[in-house]
């Protein structure tokens, strides 16, 4: 017996729509991967462009001669030290934007006198350079030179002279700076009557006076108003025409005197 063949159209439609479907679909995502990439080789572009441009007005700027370091202002510059900065500035030029400022300012504070700089770029073309100095307090003979030494024991300057308004270390090798600066403000004061400082262990500070023949343990501070009172006192203080080698002025409410014979007298 024979079976009789159906024929069904809807499922023949069924198939060409899902068919013709899946042809739109792949041909719509080969269109949209093509718009993709076409925006992003256009963006790609653009970046492009933009970064040429950069570099080309970078390059115009770095070159631009308007741009050239032509002057340094120096604001405090040093005292003694002139020549060394003026060496630095020099190989220093160059573009403005581009000078390295890290190393210049290296090169600068490696100078003794220098204690810091700040430098700013003052647009075309100037470099200005505020100056922080180290101020020489102390000198000390070095042979036929004198060094001359900030309160950190820095130095300064060389001289082949003695300055007028500074304190001579005696002995410098063994010189305590800690001491010392503990009664700068005082010597201070009396800065041109000084003829030299020293360190002696266990007195500390010593000090010569250009107008006797003592020498003065100081103590660390407030050693002027008895220097006062020991002078005041000094022609009762001989001891049978012995003279005064030493004064200890370290203590509070009185003083010790060292005689050249080894006598001790407390005052």
């Amino acid at each position: 017996m024979r079976r009789a063949a159906v024929f069904n159209p809807g499922g023949e439609i069924e198939f060409l729509r899902k068919r013709n479907n899946k042809n739109l679909y792949r041909k719509k995502k080969i269109r949209s991967i093509k718009l993709k990439g076409f925006h992003i080789f256009l963006l790609v572009l653009f970046f492009m462009i933009i970064a040429l441009g950069v570099f080309k007005m970078g390059k115009f700027i770095t070159e631009w001669e308007v741009l050239s370091v032509k002057s340094f202002k120096l604001v405090n510059p040093p005292h003694y030290m002139k020549h060394k900065v003026r060496d630095i500035l020099k190989s220093f030029g160059g573009n403005i934007l581009t000078i390295n400022l890290k190393e210049l300012r290296r090169k600068l504070i490696g100078i003794g006198e220098i204690r810091d700089v700040n430098i700013s770029r003052k647009l075309p073309s100037t470099l200005q350079i505020d100056f922080f100095l180290r101020k020489p307090v102390f000198q000390i003979r070095d042979g036929k030179i004198v060094k001359l030494i900030d309160r950190e024991g820095v130095i300064v300057n060389e001289s082949k002279s003695l300055q007028p308004d500074l304190i001579l270390i005696k002995d410098g090798a063994g010189i305590n700076l800690g001491e010392l600066n503990s009664g700068l403000t005082e010597l201070s004061k009396i800065r041109r009557s000084i003829e030299y400082i020293s360190y002696k262990n266990p007195y500390g500070l010593v000090l010569k006076l250009k107008r006797s023949k003592e020498l003065f343990y100081t103590g660390e501070k407030n050693f002027i108003p008895k220097l006062k009172k020991f002078f005041k006192l000094e022609k009762k203080l001989v001891l049978n025409g012995n003279r005064i080698k030493a004064v200890d002025l370290r203590f509070k409410d009185r003083f010790y005197l060292e005689f050249e014979r080894g006598c001790v007298n407390e005052e």
